[in-house]
């Protein structure tokens, strides 16, 4: 895995607008990685090994929660009452915030699949600790992850859900994108958001608000 001074030096800008104050960098992959290395081995270019990844896409496959109750870990998707082209789910690492992830027309609920938070929390550790002390980075809370099959996507959108307070203060998002080298599956995809929403007072008073916005959205 990266450390921290390596992963300032190589990331890429993709956006850097000051007027805006609106930046994008990203970290690539190379594919040439030996995926029998250690997940301690990694590429001097990539933030981490094919096969830390490729463990990371495994564990939180939905065929690994197929015995699980409905609604514990992976979700379908949904717009206007029709399913979408993938599934969803939702995950905040303070066991006191119980708030729902709203955006569009959809309020996704926590996770309840202990096996599904154990693999965040180890993926979050892991991504904190490569990038370092940058900011809010260093106080992720929550995830929000899809799971796009063959065939499945998302078009271009805004993400200026009300939790993450965008108006008001800069928003760090980190989006981390996963699949397998596995030729049955590798047009699968899964994307993880790793984010800081308001705050936990913010997030635990946050039912009167939601219900606001639900009232809106419904005229």
């Amino acid at each position: 895995m990266l450390s921290p001074s390596t992963y300032h030096a190589i990331k890429i800008p993709f956006i850097e607008n000051k007027e805006l104050s609106c930046y994008s960098f990203y970290l690539p992959h190379r594919k040439n990685i030996d995926t029998s290395k250690d997940a301690d081995e990694v590429d001097a270019g990539s933030a981490f090994t094919s096969h830390q990844l490729n463990n990371w896409f495994q564990a939180l496959h939905p065929s690994q929660y197929e015995d699980e109750p409905d609604g514990h870990a992976w979700t379908d998707a949904s717009y206007k009452n029709q399913l979408l082209l993938r599934k969803t789910a939702w995950h905040t690492f303070d066991e006191r915030c119980s708030c729902e992830y709203g955006y569009s027309d959809t309020w996704q609920p926590l996770i309840k699949s202990e096996k599904m938070m154990n693999v965040l929390e180890d993926i979050t550790n892991a991504v904190s600790n490569m990038i370092g002390d940058e900011g809010s980075f260093s106080e992720l809370n929550s995830v929000n992850l899809n799971w796009y099959p063959k065939g499945g996507g998302v078009g271009f959108h805004a993400d200026d859900e009300f939790l993450f307070d965008g108006i008001n203060r800069e928003t760090r998002i980190i989006s981390l994108s996963l699949c397998s080298p596995d030729p049955r599956i590798n047009s699968e995809n899964i994307v993880l958001i790793l984010m800081k929403v308001i705050g936990v007072h913010a997030s635990f008073k946050s039912n009167e608000r939601v219900k606001s916005i639900r009232r809106r959205l419904r005229k």
